[in-house]
């Protein structure tokens, strides 16, 4: 819906900006081509004062998924998966150039971690996940 009011916006101060331009276009001194920018400039603020909500939580989405870990998915995978405190993290970290924190306790990890290996001249993007408990589906976390 955000994407949505911000499209919508974008189209009319488009169609805004093109009435303004032809009126600027025939304007008949300086002054009046002065008032018309700072009239289409006032109008087309006011239309992005009305989706600051939106651009807000667009951004706040933007900061969140800048978080998240770049998977490619035209490159190999291999997916570390399995019970806590087993050693997923340590064994990214030996075959991988990533760096995941390892603790002698569970639940360390608490995202996804993205490092990459070679192996045969074949390159490889290896994922290491939390621990995973055998848990209705509404009760496991989000990743």
């Amino acid at each position: 819906m955000a994407l949505g009011h911000v499209k919508a916006t974008k189209n009319m101060i488009e169609n805004m900006s093109r009435d303004y331009l032809k009126l600027v276009k025939y304007a008949d001194s300086l002054y009046r081509c002065k008032s018309l920018k700072r009239a289409a400039l006032g109008r087309m603020c006011t239309m992005i004062r009305k989706i600051a909500s939106s651009l807000a939580y667009l951004e706040e989405v933007r900061k969140h998924m800048a978080r998240l870990p770049t998977i490619n998915p035209y490159e190999r995978t291999i997916l570390i998966t399995g019970y806590p405190n087993v050693g997923k993290s340590s064994f990214i970290n030996c075959v991988s150039r990533a760096n995941v924190e390892v603790q002698p306790y569970p639940f360390t990890t608490k995202a996804l971690y993205i490092g990459h290996t070679e192996h045969n001249n074949l390159r490889y993007q290896v994922i290491d996940s939390p621990g995973i408990l055998d848990h209705q589906l509404e009760e496991m976390n989000t990743i």
